[in-house]
């Protein structure tokens, strides 16, 4: 019970922080940009601009947060293979 909790909150915390760091730099772009566009009063492109820059930067933040938890996840479950490995070898001896 509490292995299955400890799992959802984790879940939650790596959902939670993908989330934020797509929709953080987007925010930030809108609104870059909208200061830059007001200041040099050229309209609508360097809202664009920064929107399609950070959101590239969204991207690739989220697939590095995505690759590394997936590293992580991959590590753990060598590990617990290797201990169970070195385990059954003992238990033969």
């Amino acid at each position: 019970m509490r292995s299955n909790k400890l799992g959802f909150l984790k879940n939650l915390a790596m959902v939670t922080q993908l989330g934020l760091s797509m929709a953080l730099p987007l925010v930030a772009g809108v609104y870059i940009g909208a200061k830059l566009d007001k200041y040099f009063d050229t309209a609508p492109i360097l809202l664009i601009l920064c929107l399609f820059i950070f959101g590239i930067g969204a991207f690739v933040n989220m697939f590095r947060l995505a690759g590394l938890k997936k590293r992580k996840k991959d590590k753990n479950i060598k590990k617990e293979d290797d201990e169970s490995f070195e385990g059954n070898l003992n238990d033969g001896c």
